[in-house]
């Protein structure tokens, strides 16, 4: 019980405080906030929004196949009629008397010419003939050379794709025909058996009859980039953590110097009661504190459509060892003697070893080793797995493990070197 009165009291005394709470929770989240907020996930809304102009000379089934597939990836734009054709003069054109492809052709080109679009298809009169006859038709893409190259690039890549696409499927389409044609050398059980499979339709789930699963040995980690939310709240949080430190170690050296210890000594009350009830206010401050970050950083990601994974017995797990660790950081800082201003300098230099402010891919060949001895990193690198990879409880066990280990090394230190008398 008496080192729940230390808990108690040293949770008064904080929430008395309004920089605790400025520096636990309303610096991190100014920090982290605009990142996520301003983050932007609309490649593919952006790519599905893109024009392309088709001039389709050819009324085959082919050509119909190739502008519906590209209708999945771009916004296709033909049978121009109305005001465009007034916008461009070409009401009196006798290409545009009614829609037709030389008519989408001539709008194309106009739209081209003034830079209000980027790309038209032209496809050629015949292509479905001259597939079936098993010849090569080439489709023509337009394009202005002085628009985005980047959509352009994407534009010309959808296109070429998805003309494969066709044409391989309408080959698979032939080949089931040949195979009918064939199956007329065989006998009567051979043919219905023949007839029977060719006649059933395609399947709609484009399900291939062989599949092969990709399965990962346990061991292997698959070697993915962090990116901006998978970078910025565990980089923070953990950063801001242990800040506790700061806390800590001041509070301790008020108390000191306030002889509120040296009164502590005239009860029962003991060295491992006095520390024990300051590890469970810090360990339930940060462990308040990462669960807050979290929930509100990861509703900020999930606001501006980023995807992440996240295992809750994992992050519980480590954030009990994260929780550990700082605050037995924070002890040994205070058996130390060291003044609280003095406690910045050494978390700084830890938050950027140990990957909270820059990542750890990013830090010189001579520093890279100097992360290992950094807490930071194994809560850093914790934290990303759950976010990219869904880290299980078995997967951030060495994490734990080790965030742990720190913490059992700095209460070992601080068991040692503490002096309540002093």
């Amino acid at each position: 019980m008496r080192m729940i009165s230390i808990l108690k009291n040293d949770l008064l005394g904080m929430s008395k405080t309004p920089f605790a709470f400025v520096a636990l929770l309303v610096l991190p989240l100014v920090l982290m906030g605009p990142a996520l907020l301003a983050y932007t996930d609309s490649g593919g809304e952006e790519l599905k929004s893109t024009p392309l102009m088709v001039a389709n000379y050819d009324t085959g089934q082919v050509s119909l196949d190739l502008i519906k597939e590209l209708g999945g990836s771009l916004t296709i734009e033909q049978n121009f009629s109305g005001d465009i054709l007034t916008q461009y003069d070409l009401q009196a054109d006798a290409r545009c008397a009614q829609p037709s492809a030389a008519c989408d052709e001539a709008i194309g080109r106009a739209r081209l010419a003034d830079q209000s679009r980027q790309a038209i298809l032209l496809i050629p009169e015949g292509l479905t003939a001259a597939f079936e006859a098993g010849k090569q038709t080439p489709v023509t893409l337009l394009y202005d050379p002085g628009s985005d190259a980047i959509k352009l690039t994407q534009i010309e890549k959808v296109c070429q794709g998805l003309a494969i696409k066709v044409a391989l499927t309408k080959q698979l389409e032939n080949a089931k025909g040949d195979f009918t044609d064939l199956s007329a050398i065989g006998s009567a059980d051979v043919q219905a058996e023949v007839k029977n499979i060719t006649s059933q339709p395609m399947i709609a789930n484009n399900k291939t009859a062989i599949h092969v699963d990709e399965v990962s040995p346990s061991s292997y980690k698959e070697d993915k980039k962090p990116q901006l939310l998978e970078t910025t709240v565990p980089g923070y949080t953990v950063m801001f953590a242990f800040v506790i430190v700061i806390f800590i170690n001041a509070t301790v050296l008020d108390e000191k110097r306030s002889g509120l210890i040296r009164r502590l000594l005239s009860t029962p009350m003991s060295k491992a009661d006095f520390l024990v009830g300051k590890l469970l206010y810090g360990m339930l401050t940060i462990f308040l504190q990462v669960c807050i970050l979290f929930a509100l950083g990861l509703t900020m990601g999930a606001s501006r459509g980023m995807e992440f994974k996240f295992n809750i017995p994992a992050f519980l797990l480590l954030t009990l060892a994260l929780s550990a660790s700082a605050t037995a950081m924070g002890l040994l800082f205070a058996s130390t003697k060291l003044p609280h201003s003095l406690t910045f300098a050494p978390l700084f230099i830890g938050a950027i070893l140990g990957g909270c402010l820059i990542s750890l891919d990013m830090l010189p060949a001579y520093l890279y080793p100097l992360s290992f001895l950094m807490p930071q990193r194994y809560a850093v690198i914790g934290y990303q797995d759950l976010l990219m990879r869904d880290a299980s409880v078995l997967t951030i066990l060495p994490e734990a493990g080790i965030l742990f280990l720190f913490a059992v090394v700095f209460l070992g230190i601080t068991i040692w070197r503490f002096d309540m008398t002093d």
